[in-house]
């Protein structure tokens, strides 16, 4: 049986092929970009990704919103201006997954928002950015053949510097907050550092779910374009294959285990 999910899980967060780099990608403003329904690799790698599918609280900025179309069409973003939230206060929403194997051989599942642009105040003089991607990973043990039914053993949050993590682990003194340990509790908020762009972390409060779109399940169009799209310095999309491995490992930590 372990073979066997082992197997499915690997196809499910498995590397596509190389995208073609000069292939142009289609813009469309924020609001066109249709949410795809729950879209999911069979069986239990679908499944696992559903039963510990996040809640997301917005205490401040913009909702979540789709960044890609099916046929491969991307959200051009907002520019960050007049409110935190103006023109992207409400939206069926859209929440990425991928897993993957950690090089330790460990397991983990990535969740990822999209959100049209990351501004630090209403009105002007604000600072931030068009686009914004956060995302939350858990990490699982998986010494047993139903590795996926143990409680997560640590969670990694991303942060204001692409690449890095605040991580927690359950039963510490600051630990992650999962509804029957398994939705994890996230909430987006304004960081306390400067300059006060949004972040995800820790919440003791239930928000809201989204759509999820698995990497696996998506089409070659829109993979390729989520791949190929220029979002602007400094953002990148977490789970396309340039950037996913790396970021699983750079939020693992090995006191996750101690």
């Amino acid at each position: 049986m372990h073979s066997t999910l082992m197997s499915m899980l690997a196809i499910a967060g498995a590397v596509t092929a190389a995208p073609l780099q000069g292939r142009d990608v289609s813009w469309v403003d924020a609001s066109e970009v249709a949410p795809w329904n729950n879209t999911l690799a069979d069986g239990w790698a679908g499944q696992v990704v559903v039963d510990y599918q996040p809640y997301l609280k917005v205490v401040t900025g913009c909702v979540p919103f789709p960044v890609v179309s099916e046929d491969g069409k991307v959200g051009t973003g907002l520019k960050p201006t007049g409110s935190m939230s103006g023109d992207c206060d409400s939206s069926a929403g859209q929440v990425y997954a991928r897993s993957g194997w950690l090089n330790n051989g460990h397991w983990s599942i990535m969740y990822s928002w999209y959100f049209p642009k990351n501004q630090n105040k209403d009105l002007i003089p604000s600072e931030g950015h068009r686009h914004d991607f956060q995302n939350v990973i858990i990490y699982f043990n998986n010494d047993d053949d139903d590795f996926f039914h143990n409680p997560p053993v640590g969670v990694a949050y991303s942060t204001a510097v692409d690449g890095t993590y605040t991580k927690l682990k359950p039963g510490s003194d600051n630990a992650p907050v999962f509804q029957d340990n398994t939705h994890l509790y996230v909430q987006y908020d304004r960081a306390s550092e400067d300059p006060n762009l949004h972040v995800v972390s820790s919440t003791g409060e239930a928000g809201g779910q989204q759509p999820i779109v698995q990497w696996s399940a998506l089409t070659d169009a829109a993979s390729r374009a989520i791949s190929t799209a220029d979002f602007g310095e400094g953002v990148t999309v977490p789970f396309i294959d340039a950037n996913f491995q790396n970021n699983i490992e750079a939020g693992f930590d090995a006191g996750f285990f101690a």
